[in-house]
């Protein structure tokens, strides 16, 4: 990774700051790509943006509790070798400098994972899962990296590893090829009481969408993240409990909104 006591590219991407990889992130209050209830941009180098990327769809999607021989664990709806295999291959099979960036789009009923560049080979994505073809790496020096660095569980084996991964937990996906980009989307199993029905306006779905992440969050939070008034997030917020959505517990300086 380097070359005359200088980082070469791959070396640049990897660990500097200097020449950061651009990453957006968001979480949407709908299937439609309209009405987003978080977004961050971030810049910083490969190594860096493999941990934010994780961190983010780990605080934006569901986790469940099992208990084992008195023992308690959270397990998250997507398994996290799944998760850290795909952001991590395709931060290493990427073109960059290209005209589009790195994105996951979070939405209710699917999680999506955007890289620049075409797929890296000649063959499906589907047909790895099979085993039948040899890995084409397209940033070799990248990818080597990341997998001695524990980024990347099976050096040249990776979209095979997630394909066998998300099939063994029961979640469907798919993946879009195009002549910008490759993706990944990953449906998301419908649980109890997160999906969001028809009677309810944008602004109430944005408000309940917020609320499922932290119902500590007051109208003024609210109001700031959605861009409408304390007084339209309080109204909103009035008719989410009419409707039975929500319900507050605990007093109002010290309690919570429940999603019902």
């Amino acid at each position: 990774l380097i070359k005359n006591k200088n980082l070469n590219n791959a070396g640049k991407l990897l660990f500097s700051k200097k020449e950061p990889v651009m990453l957006k992130m968001a979480v949407f209050a709908t299937d439609d790509k309209i009405t987003f209830i978080d977004q961050k941009i971030v810049e910083d180098n490969i190594i860096n943006l493999i941990d934010i990327a994780e961190k983010y769809i780990y605080e934006h999607i569901d986790w469940k509790v099992e208990i084992s021989s008195g023992a308690r664990k959270e397990v998250p709806e997507i398994p996290r070798a799944a998760i850290r295999e795909l952001i991590s291959n395709f931060f290493a099979h990427a073109i960059y400098h290209s005209m589009t960036y790195h994105e996951i789009d979070i939405h209710p009923s699917f999680i999506t994972i955007y890289n620049p560049g075409t797929f890296a080979s000649e063959y499906k994505p589907e047909e790895y899962a099979k085993g039948m073809h040899p890995s084409f790496i397209r940033n070799k020096l990248i990818a080597k990296t990341l997998y001695l660095y524990n980024r990347i569980e099976q050096f040249g084996s990776g979209l095979k590893r997630v394909i066998t991964l998300l099939t063994d937990a029961k979640i469907k996906y798919k993946f879009d090829n195009s002549l910008d980009g490759f993706k990944v989307t990953i449906f998301r199993k419908k649980r109890g009481g997160n999906t969001v029905k028809r009677d309810l306006t944008d602004t109430e779905t944005q408000i309940l969408e917020l609320l499922r992440i932290d119902g500590y969050y007051t109208a003024e939070d609210i109001s700031e993240k959605i861009g409408k008034t304390p007084r339209t997030a309080q109204r909103a917020i009035g008719k989410l409990v009419e409707k039975k959505y929500i319900e507050r517990v605990g007093g109002n300086k010290n309690g919570f909104w429940e999603i019902k």
